[in-house]
């Protein structure tokens, strides 16, 4: 349902809860009571699901129209985006700053900075063993 559809059925429902009200309070017999009191319940359940769809229609709407103003801002965000990661693995043999290695120490072939975390953490491992 769209948005106008969702208000005028809202209206109805209300108007419906209403007279509902108003027939629970003419002073029925209890069977008619009991139908009228299970139908305000379905009107209060109709009218808080109903609610609950025109918000979701309206949050639609309104993201709908934002995503449609701000594409360009996206579009050089994500070029800026590839532009600097594409100037990055053109430069493969600049220098790395690796703060975790110490200077002059020496890297064993095909060791990692994660494999020198391993090897720190044994003497804790043998502690806690």
């Amino acid at each position: 349902m769209d948005e106008d559809n969702l208000e005028t059925a809202l209206q109805t429902y209300r108007a419906q809860l209403q007279q509902v009200e108003l027939a629970l309070g003419a002073g029925l017999d209890a069977s008619e009571q009991a139908d009228l009191r299970q139908l305000q319940g379905d009107l209060k359940e109709l009218i808080e699901l109903t609610e609950a769809s025109l918000l979701s229609v309206r949050k639609s709407k309104l993201l709908s129209t934002v995503d449609q103003e701000s594409p360009a801002q996206e579009d050089a965000e994500y070029l800026a985006f590839q532009k600097a990661i594409a100037e990055e693995v053109e430069a493969p043999g600049a220098p790395c700053n690796d703060s975790e290695t110490a200077p002059g120490s020496e890297v064993q072939p095909g060791s990692t900075s994660s494999a020198l975390e391993e090897e720190e953490e044994d003497p804790d491992l043998e502690e806690l063993s």
